[in-house]
């Protein structure tokens, strides 16, 4: 009869370390199959972080490399999204970008959104160019008119310098007469 083996606590046998091995690997295995990648994935709620994205005018960016979505999170995300973009694609926002000199991006809206983006950033844009041109008539007339008085009256060169003055005064006028009715445009929009 062969003799009995006295197993040393220490050590393993074969069979054991090889059991241990593949009980390790599966584990492993397992553990690194299940879990989805959220290491890109921004911090906090992804309905905010998506609605912000929209709200700059930014393409989607969710999933992603390193940010991989389960059906609920993208949910979450997709309805951030979509109240952000409702709001800047609007009419409204594309004045208020115009106004405000900022740039605007019509293609991550749909079709139909972005033709109204475009509307208001259009009509906000022309209103700001008008306010501007007004402005700076406005500016040049008084500086005609500050050289003028500083002439002797009843020079050419005054008389010159004032009528020059009347002509911008009144081109500012018709500047004035566009603003009014672009500003028509955004009270009936209730843009403002």
């Amino acid at each position: 009869m062969p003799e009995a083996v006295e197993e040393s606590p220490l050590f393993f046998s074969t069979a054991s370390a090889m059991r241990i091995l593949i009980s390790l690997i599966l584990c492993l295995a397992v553990a690194g199959c299940s879990g989805k990648d959220h290491s890109a994935c921004p911090a906090g709620n992804l309905g905010t972080f998506a609605r912000d994205q929209a709200l700059r005018g930014l393409p989607a960016s969710l999933p992603g490399a390193g940010c991989v979505l389960d059906a609920a999170e993208q949910a979450v995300y997709d309805q951030g999204r979509a109240a952000g973009l409702a709001r800047y694609c609007s009419a409204a926002h594309g004045y208020a970008l115009a106004i405000d000199a900022k740039k605007s991006d019509a293609s991550v809206c749909d079709e139909a959104t972005a033709k109204e983006h475009k509307r208001g950033f259009e009509i906000g844009d022309n209103l700001r160019q008008h306010l501007d041109a007004h402005a700076s008539l406005l500016k040049q007339a008084a500086d005609a008119e500050r050289i003028a008085v500083t002439l002797e009256p009843g020079l050419p060169a005054r008389a010159a310098l004032e009528r020059e003055a009347a002509t911008l005064k009144l081109e500012a006028r018709a500047k004035q007469n566009d603003i009014e009715a672009l500003r028509g445009i955004v009270a009936i929009e209730k843009w403002r």
